[in-house]
């Protein structure tokens, strides 16, 4: 399987010093906050799925920017070490996609990202090639191409005649269903999280019963549409049926970044290997707890 998407460095500092008020931070200006804990690892949605999907033994390349800096072998040498191929790295000057993490004690995050604004992600004819070998597409958030340009690059894709996997980015969900149907006409199976899929469709996530067939409502009835909900668990929309899978407890949450990325990465590795959905859903949701027990997005 080819990812194609974002590879971020993650760099991470826990502290006990930062007040939580109504779910929101709450920093003084020219404050100094020291940290208890520095990591640095590799994030960013494609580069965790590929790695992720890896881990079950399914062979997974990454296409994708990293800048001729200073991170760029810390990243090819994370990869390599994951077993993930890099053939497909494309390499563009001083690009950069950085995330700080302020990780707090319960696990949840505070995410400070900045990707290169300007940077084309032009895949040249002859990774075309390559990319047409593969048995499987995931794409994720791509920086920083337009809506037009991540059409092409989907209608491009899909003349392969292979299945695509795909989840919506930040930038992808602030534009009107209708404007991604181009999008989407090309997904075999698609990942949201409940609260993306309401914001998607123009309803309250309150009003919605997830435990009904509410797929059509994307134009997904004859298509694989996949919803994750926190510890509510998370449903599979398939031809009409609907499949629950029941969240795993966790009891010490360490680091929630990536955990979505890891049932997505659980999904596919499995449904790939064997096409039972079910059995799919509850190896995502599996693994995605046990991402919720170490830190780093992958």
């Amino acid at each position: 399987m080819i990812c194609i998407g974002d590879i971020t460095v993650d760099l991470y500092f826990k502290t006990e010093s930062l007040k939580v008020e109504d779910n929101r931070l709450s920093l003084a200006m020219g404050g100094k906050y020291p940290s208890n804990l520095f990591y640095q690892g590799l994030g960013g949605n494609a580069a965790n799925v590929a790695i992720d999907a890896s881990s079950f033994e399914l062979d997974t390349a990454i296409c994708g920017l990293i800048g001729e800096n200073a991170f760029k072998q810390i990243i090819i040498q994370h990869l390599v070490k994951k077993n993930v191929s890099t053939e497909l790295l494309m390499f563009l000057g001083d690009y950069i996609s950085i995330s700080s993490i302020l990780l707090l004690e319960n696990g949840e995050r505070t995410i400070f990202h900045y990707t290169t604004p300007t940077a084309p992600f032009n895949i040249a004819s002859h990774m075309m090639t390559q990319l047409s070998e593969a048995k499987a597409y995931f794409i994720a958030h791509i920086p920083p191409p337009t809506l037009g340009e991540k059409i092409d690059l989907v209608n491009h894709i899909s003349k392969f005649d292979k299945p695509i996997f795909m989840n919506l980015s930040t930038n992808d969900l602030k534009f009107r269903l209708s404007e991604l149907k181009p999008i989407l006409d090309h997904c075999d199976c698609l990942f949201l999280n409940c609260n993306e899929f309401a914001n998607l469709v123009g309803e309250d996530y309150e009003k919605i019963d997830f435990k009904k067939n509410i797929s059509g409502k994307l134009g997904f009835n004859k298509k694989l549409l996949i919803l994750t909900d926190g510890q509510n668990g998370s449903y599979a929309y398939n031809s009409g049926e609907v499949l629950y899978q029941k969240a795993n407890p966790v009891e010490n949450i360490i680091d929630t970044t990536g955990a979505g990325d890891a049932y997505t990465a659980g999904f596919i590795a499995s449904f790939m290997k064997e096409p039972d959905i079910q059995k799919a859903i509850g190896t995502a949701s599996e693994f995605a707890a046990k991402k919720l027990t170490r830190l780093g997005a992958n």
